[in-house]
């Protein structure tokens, strides 16, 4: 009698769980969440609108996604600190106004004799120009740095000649500067180089990156007049 009634009442309290759920008691909240979201996929939960790369709150869609600190993370496969905002305190830009990549982060800004500072200069202190993304850069994170506007150098060289697959390292031929970012401000090469895959092509540029026509070293030798671009900062 006693194993019979207890049936009941696990079965009645299932029952209780899917009625629930079935008619919308189940509300997750997702204020302490940041959900990744791009143009291809901007699907936000209801009251949410897409702010590439994050679904953002109808009420806020518009603000300045660099002010916010805190959240979790709900994606498709992107990294945990991609989908952060950046955080003022830890951020890895000079300026605080950059995107975290993994454990790197995506600076934005100027340099060059043209306008004078160097790409370092847009690394806060304890970081420096990523010279490969491994290990502070996953594959996954690159991926998401693909929602990103712009595109985020490494100081990361290769060369190719004609329309051939780049070889890594500087060289006498069309100058190739590897990093990520805005897939339409770049190029898909098969050649890794520092483990990046996409990269500035200075043969058919679609940033505002200016090469060298001399043999190109370093990003310190490009030049950026807009802070549309910008440079990869690692971990010291």
């Amino acid at each position: 009698m006693r194993k019979t009634a207890f049936l009941a009442m696990v079965t009645v309290g299932l029952y209780g769980v899917l009625a629930a759920v079935v008619h919308g008691c189940f509300s997750p909240d997702f204020s302490g969440a940041m959900i990744l979201c791009s143009a291809e996929k901007p699907d936000c939960p209801p009251e949410y609108v897409c702010q590439t790369p994050y679904c953002v709150p109808a009420a806020t869609a518009g603000a300045d996604l660099s002010m916010v600190t805190d959240g979790a993370v709900l994606g498709d496969g992107g990294s945990a600190d991609l989908a952060f905002p950046p955080d003022l305190a830890r951020s890895g830009c000079t300026a605080k106004n950059g995107y975290p990549v993994g454990k790197a982060w995506a600076c934005p800004g100027r340099w060059g004799t043209m306008v004078g500072g160097k790409a370092l200069d847009l690394c806060a202190s304890g970081y420096k120009l990523c010279l490969s993304a491994n290990p502070d850069i996953s594959a996954a994170d690159l991926t998401s740095c693909r929602s990103l506007k712009g595109f985020y150098v490494a100081d990361v060289i290769g060369n190719r000649l004609g329309t051939a697959q780049p070889t890594c390292g500087a060289a006498l031929n069309t100058h190739v500067v590897y990093g990520c970012g805005e897939a339409a401000r770049a190029t898909d090469f098969a050649t890794q180089c520092g483990f990046f895959g996409q990269a500035m092509d200075c043969g058919n540029n679609q940033t505002t990156l200016k090469c060298p026509a001399f043999p190109l070293t370093t990003i310190e030798q490009l030049q950026n007049a807009a802070s549309t671009d910008g440079v990869l900062c690692c971990p010291l």
